[in-house]
């Protein structure tokens, strides 16, 4: 049975009991790992200036300052993740992946969103519909 890195288990921690509940459930169905838990306001502006003042391509329209992401609360509003191994490019296995969280966050009465099904798609991320 899988089972969460040490790395995983840290991130986790960061993120909202609901949350955590949601995923400790989760890895019990398919191995997978916590890619971001809590983000510092510093983080999010490394995040924020990528595809403007950095390379790559823009991942947030939130810079941590004048607009909060969820992973900057503490505890994590939100948690990202990915099917291990990760492969970028088989999006199949994330909405796998998905489908599982999101069905055990229904199963206990969260209220959960998924990155997925955004108009900028993010597939690793899951927040909590609550402020």
């Amino acid at each position: 049975m899988p089972k969460f890195s040490k790395q995983s288990t840290a991130k986790l921690k960061t993120c909202h009991p609901l949350l955590a509940v949601i995923a400790l459930e989760a890895i019990e169905e398919m191995d997978f790992v916590v890619l971001c838990g809590h983000r510092t306001p510093a983080e999010q502006q490394e995040l924020y200036k990528q595809g403007r003042a950095t390379k790559g391509r823009i991942v947030t329209h939130v810079d941590g300052i004048k607009k909060k992401s969820k992973h900057n609360y503490l505890p994590s509003l939100a948690m990202d993740l990915a099917p291990y191994p990760i492969d970028w490019n088989d999006l199949e296995r994330f909405k796998k992946l998905a489908d599982i969280i999101m069905r055990i966050a229904k199963e206990n009465a969260t209220p959960l969103e998924w990155g997925g099904a955004w108009k900028m798609k993010d597939y690793p991320h899951f927040q909590l519909g609550i402020k």
